[in-house]
């Protein structure tokens, strides 16, 4: 990859304070990835070898952009962040949480929310471009907080209680602050 001065730089704005500098990642068939272990239980069948690097982050750190790759196997995977992946070569079909099926070939992007499991079926080999974006941590401290205030208000009837848990003061005392 080159990186030179442009003769544009005069005619831009500087960037906000605290951003962080824009990042380029060419090389998109680099094979220096690491080890990314998949779950023995979850896998179903085969013995899929994955691997992975990460390319960039974000200032805030939410936001990175990874290079994966797999082997033959089929496994189990759950998406603890939001991910839009963009593939790069190979094949992999993925079965969702509502028993659909999703052939993603080379140049394909596909888009998998928070939360979603899915089933990974990999014939041969997939590599895929990953942006991942984590959740906000002001969101999780906002929705504790009115979470709480809804219990102190005696308002826990309305919401279901976690299990083993007899009232809502109980769960409300479980709540960090």
């Amino acid at each position: 990859m080159l990186r030179s001065s442009s003769p544009y730089a005069a005619l831009l704005p500087r960037a906000p304070r605290g951003t962080a500098p824009l990042t380029c990642a060419a090389d998109l068939g680099r094979d220096d990835l690491e080890s990314v272990p998949i779950t023995p239980a979850d896998v179903l069948a085969g013995d899929p070898v994955a691997r992975g690097t990460r390319l960039s982050d974000s200032a805030d750190g939410r936001l990175s952009t990874n290079i994966w790759d797999c082997t033959a196997g089929t496994f189990r995977w759950h998406f603890s962040v939001d991910e839009i992946i963009h593939v790069l070569d190979g094949h992999v079909r993925v079965h969702d949480q509502d028993g659909g099926v999703h052939e993603l070939r080379a140049g394909d992007v596909a888009h998998f929310p928070l939360g979603t499991t899915t089933v990974w079926e990999i014939d041969e080999y997939v590599r895929k471009l990953a942006i991942l974006r984590s959740p906000s941590r002001r969101l999780h401290a906002r929705v504790w907080r009115k979470l709480k205030r809804t219990l102190a208000r005696g308002h826990g009837a309305l919401l279901p209680l976690p299990l083993g848990l007899a009232s809502a003061e109980q769960t409300l005392a479980l709540l960090p602050v």
